[in-house]
């Protein structure tokens, strides 16, 4: 995937805003609110991989759907880790049973501490073996992290798929961002918690935002700096990838510069 922000749309990106800022900066004018070319994220979004390898059960989700925490997005067909899973499940019950009854020996010194020993390590390996089963079997369902929007489905139900596999995207759309680029000199006055405004093409309107943490470093070709902002009110209709221009009123310091 191509970096939206790559070294040629960062220069083309700071063309744009010098000739802004030289054209108000004539008679009359006075360069007080440049306007940068921005995108919408979702500081919170994952494309999420197959656990395991095996066919797809069902998709419950289709792109643009909503879901909430700890829904079920995907889930597989497990037969064998179901079987897998009860298996184990006896044997540790079985053991404990056993451990029961040994203790009842041991109290009327039945038992020799070689013994005692030997039956503590068969529970030990039981468990561990049904905790390894109930580990694998959880891998059976693709469990949702948190509220949010399903933003692609890249495979089908009943589908075979690979561990690690790319299966569904999802963001959250109460986390949405900008990001846009700003010349690197503006790190002495753009902190964060700055307010700003966002217009955004798609849907011909405007939402506040406030600065968040720069980025940690500044392109050296450009001489330019990665900013985001946190989008105070976005609403349903307001889409990761969207794009438009933020409106930026500079400090008093800064607007004879």
């Amino acid at each position: 995937m191509n970096d939206p922000w790559s070294a040629k749309a960062r220069f083309s990106s700071l063309i744009v805003l010098t000739a802004a800022v030289v054209l108000s900066a004539g008679v009359g004018a006075a360069p007080l609110e440049p306007e940068i070319r921005a995108q919408v994220v979702a500081a919170d979004r994952a494309m999420i991989g197959a656990g395991m390898s095996g066919r797809l059960d069902d998709v419950f989700f289709r792109d643009g759907e909503d879901f909430k925490t700890e829904d079920i997005l995907v889930s597989f067909q497990c037969d064998v880790q179901k079987a897998h899973e009860k298996r184990a499940f006896a044997i540790l019950q079985k053991q404990l049973k056993v451990a029961e009854i040994n203790e009842r020996l041991r109290q009327i010194g039945s038992l020799s501490v070689k013994q005692i020993f030997e039956i503590e390590a068969q529970v030990m390996e039981a468990r561990a073996e049904h905790e390894v089963a109930e580990a694998l079997l959880k891998r059976c369902e693709i469990i949702a992290p948190f509220s949010g929007r399903v933003s692609d489905v890249v495979v089908k139900r009943y589908e075979h798929v690979n561990e690690g596999q790319a299966i569904i995207e999802i963001y959250n759309p109460s986390t949405l961002e900008v990001e846009a680029i700003v010349p690197s000199s503006w790190i002495t006055w753009l902190k964060q918690g700055y307010a700003f405004t966002v217009f955004v093409d798609e849907l011909k309107r405007s939402y506040n935002a406030r600065a968040l943490i720069p980025s940690g470093k500044v392109d050296p070709v450009s001489q330019s700096l990665k900013v985001r902002g946190r989008i105070e009110k976005p609403d349903n209709d307001l889409l990761p990838g969207m794009s438009g221009r933020i409106v930026i009123t500079l400090p008093e310091d800064q607007q004879n510069k």
